[in-house]
């Protein structure tokens, strides 16, 4: 039995490039992977809805703000929105970034 899941861990990844949820339900173990962090900066509402404490009000509050103020400096300027105080910040600190958009040299 154990050969026959290697084999199709194997073919899992031949076939799809990674270990899709397919291969998870066959009894594989799959890799878990850190998530990146949400870029408060570039992120739309629906992006920022994915966090947690973050309803669509209050992601659009998020891009409201960035409208008005241009980018985030810091992850704490966060806390300058109506209704993301300390505790939603520190939710959501490890989940966030400001990191500026990466210019493309083609």
């Amino acid at each position: 039995m154990n050969r026959w899941l290697g084999w199709s861990a194997l073919a899992c990844v031949l076939v799809s490039g990674s270990t899709s949820a397919w291969c998870a339900q066959q009894g594989d173990v799959v890799p878990l992977r850190k998530p990146t962090p949400t870029n408060i900066n570039t992120a739309n509402v629906l992006e920022l809805t994915e966090l947690p404490g973050i309803g669509v009000k209050r992601a659009q509050a998020i891009v409201n703000w960035r409208s008005d103020h241009g980018p985030f400096k810091t992850k704490q300027a966060l806390m300058d929105i109506p209704g993301i105080g300390t505790k939603i910040f520190e939710s959501l600190e490890s989940l966030i970034s400001v990191r500026a958009r990466r210019s493309s040299s083609f």
